[in-house]
């Protein structure tokens, strides 16, 4: 039976497992915001102005870019959003 428990290989969270299930955590509220219709309005940048889809991008990309689906994932949420008026472009 194989062990359970989280491996330590050293290289500090960074394997491409780990990459990719911070990718889909990342992505995660992302789906929910734009599946529930609560969009970015409630939430703004460091510099206190409006999120859009530039923003979310800063946010988003560096995480889900491990992965392509991942990635065309993000992107069509994005999209989706901006088109639904949850998200300026």
């Amino acid at each position: 039976m194989p062990d359970a428990r989280p491996r330590r290989d050293g290289r500090g969270g960074r394997t491409p497992e780990a990459c990719l299930v911070r990718g889909v955590d990342r992505l995660n509220p992302t789906l929910m915001r734009c599946l529930t219709g609560q969009g970015w309005g409630d939430m703004a940048t460091d510099s206190h102005a409006p999120v859009d889809a530039e923003a979310l991008d800063g946010l988003h990309l560096p995480r889900v870019a491990v992965s392509e689906t991942l990635r065309a994932l993000y992107e069509e949420i994005r999209n989706a959003s901006a088109e639904g008026g949850l998200l300026p472009p």
